[in-house]
């Protein structure tokens, strides 16, 4: 009897000791995956902005040097967008920065659902987004910015009861040679300020 009871406090005992065990283990894997999640969303605030969800500048400056660099090793091509809400400061103006925001949210879902997984889209500053199109021609680039640009035009943002139309123009560059990246965005810059100059809402290749 004695040998019995021992056996069964034995048993007992181990079955206590595992269920403690895989507890603990299952708190340490919890505690662990919680960890991974926040480091992740941690990485990703690092590089993304947080009213659109595209790249930030700082991303988008190395990412675009590795590209220079790959296109001088291998022939590597890809172009470039540039462009921006046409008289942005005047809604703001009119309607308040929070109706704003929501201008800039609707563009970048226009944006999202019309680029490709590998394309990379930067909020390079204020309203001014760069698009990066891997293995694009300037223009099938072009092609892209009018399809953005003809459905920018037609969904205007709801704000307070009031329909808030706007537009977009959109400057071209394909990658060219060049000595470092701020000779490439000042190219594009420039196409993006000839349609500016020529009425804005447009596309210049």
């Amino acid at each position: 009897m004695l040998s019995v009871f021992y056996f069964f406090n034995t048993s007992i005992t181990m079955i206590l000791i595992l269920f403690c065990l895989s507890v603990f283990s299952t708190k340490i894997m919890h505690s662990e995956n919680s960890l991974k999640a926040h480091n992740s969303r941690l990485s990703s605030l690092a590089i993304t902005d947080s009213l659109t969800g595209f790249y930030n500048r700082r991303f988008m400056v190395d990412h675009l040097k590795h590209s220079i660099l790959r296109a001088k090793q291998t022939g590597y091509r890809f172009s470039l967008l540039l462009c921006d809400i046409d008289d942005f400061k005047l809604i703001n103006d009119t309607y308040g920065h929070n109706c704003g925001d929501k201008v800039i949210q609707q563009m970048s879902e226009v944006m999202q659902r019309n680029v490709r997984e590998s394309d990379s889209i930067c909020r390079w500053d204020g309203e001014e987004i760069l698009l990066l199109l891997p293995g694009c021609s300037d223009a099938d680039a072009a092609r892209l910015a009018e399809k953005i640009r003809f459905e920018i035009n037609q969904e205007p943002v709801l704000y307070q009861g009031n329909q808030v139309s706007f537009s977009m123009t959109f400057g071209v560059q394909s990658y060219e040679p060049c000595t470092d990246y701020l000779e490439l965005i000042r190219k594009v810059d420039i196409k993006l300020y000839q349609g500016k100059n020529r009425g804005k809402n447009c596309v210049v290749l």
